[in-house]
């Protein structure tokens, strides 16, 4: 181990985490590579083929920017240990459109593969390759696995075969050697359907071993929910229904390569009336998609106007509706929308309205004045209202032809009819 070879990774093995890059090297070969500032954690692993022994030795090497920086390493004779040779031939098959970056056997004391044990053998990224990887002695048991770093579409991934485990037991260690033979990790593809809109899938790897589970993430776009049942994987057998436990989902890989499908929905939210008196509020729909406009109808009980309208959001939230046009646009919550509707206890009359208008406006002015009265004194004898009651005029003639049995102030004064009594009368100016 006279120095540290920092290597190429699309060449050889790397695994990389946060901070960490674990490369092979070549006893006694110095090198320098450019790397971005940072703590790197170098590994060192060197072994004595001829002897069955071997050594590890790990240390930090702090990278500061624009500057050299060296790391020395060490090894006595009497730090080797005796380790076992474990070989054999490990072959893959991958998809279409998977590329590999790299490919390694690696060596683990334990069945779920948390410790491994010994140098990965880096291995070509193609074809059948011989491997060996040496453990220790002291291990009842290993677990032989080969992975592969791989890339689709831009994003790498780490694609874990199958695991291999073999039992060392004997007198004479410098004997031992463990065979594998041969084997072969076929990964199968999976594809997502291109064609799903109001939102994406991912899968956590690009293809899988049969049997193995296979974690898909479902991300809605805003205003967008995953629709139930929706989540499905094509073998080319049929569909087949991903458990939708959610906020990810999983399956288990069959022998074939896979095509994943989904729909996303546009969330529509409820739209509430609430109680109203002296008229009615309504709307087109009773749900809507959120920022879309929502057009309200409202209607007055005769002799009634609307006075205001509110919306109440899920949120507790109360929002004015104004109008006309009355409509408000759709948020991202169930509404309640209620209207206040208040008895209208002015008429407007102009020399040129229309007699069949309802008198609420100088809009909506009607040309008949008796008919004016008699709205305003029902709403007295029925006790909706005691007044006072209002008329605004507009300049013109006009003939009443009952008397009133209510007092009505005109706007302006008109001494021309009082309590019991009508005639013509003519006004110089309108007041509003």
């Amino acid at each position: 181990g006279k120095g540290l070879a920092l290597l190429d990774i699309e060449s050889f093995f790397s695994s990389i985490a946060d901070n960490v890059i674990t490369v092979p090297v070549t006893n006694g070969v110095e090198g320098t590579r450019e790397l971005d500032a940072g703590v790197y954690m170098v590994y060192l692993y060197i072994v004595d083929t001829s002897r069955r022994t071997a050594v590890t030795r790990m240390n930090t090497a702090h990278i500061y920017g624009g500057q050299e920086t060296g790391l020395s390493i060490s090894v006595e004779a009497d730090e080797f240990t005796t380790v076992i040779p474990v070989t054999g031939t490990a072959e893959f098959t991958v998809p279409a459109g998977v590329r590999v970056i790299s490919r390694v056997v690696q060596a683990y004391s334990d069945e779920a593969c948390t410790d491994p044990v010994g140098m990965p053998e880096t291995l070509s990224t193609s074809g059948p390759a011989d491997f060996t990887v040496r453990v220790s002695p002291t291990l009842e048991a290993v677990y032989i696995r080969q992975e592969l770093v791989v890339e689709k579409g831009g994003v790498r991934f780490t694609l874990k075969g199958g695991l291999r485990n073999t039992y060392i037991a004997s007198d004479e260690i410098s004997a031992v050697s463990v065979t594998l033979g041969s084997f072969t990790d076929v990964f199968y593809g999976i594809d997502v359907d291109a064609g799903i809109s109001g939102g994406t899938v991912t899968a956590d790897v690009p293809a899988a071993l049969e049997g193995t589970s296979v974690t898909l993430t479902a991300e809605p776009d805003a205003g967008y929910v995953l629709k139930a049942g929706s989540l499905k994987y094509n073998d080319g057998s049929g569909d087949h229904a991903v458990d939708e436990s959610g906020p990810t989902y999983s399956f288990t890989m069959p022998a074939a390569d896979i095509t994943v499908s989904a729909e996303f929905e546009a969330i529509l939210y409820s739209i509430n009336i609430g109680s109203t008196t002296n008229g009615t509020v309504s709307a087109g729909e009773t749900s809507a998609l959120e920022g879309t406009s929502v057009t309200m109808t409202v209607t007055p009980d005769s002799g009634c106007r609307f006075k205001e309208g509110t919306r109440k959001d899920n949120d507790g939230s109360d929002h004015v509706i104004s109008g006309p046009p009355y409509a408000f646009t759709m948020p991202a919550t169930d509404v309640t929308v209620s209207a206040e509707f208040v008895i209208n206890v002015t008429r407007h009359v102009t020399a040129g309205g229309a007699g069949s208008k309802d008198g609420m406006s100088w809009e909506t002015a009607s040309d008949d004045l008796q008919a004016m009265i008699d709205e305003l004194a029902e709403l007295y004898n029925t006790g909706l209202y005691t007044g006072p009651f209002v008329v605004k005029a507009g300049a013109g003639t006009y003939t009443p032809t009952v008397p009133s049995t209510v007092f009505i102030a005109f706007i302006p004064p008109i001494s021309g009819i009082i309590r019991g009594r009508a005639y013509p009368f003519y006004t110089t100016k309108r007041l509003i």
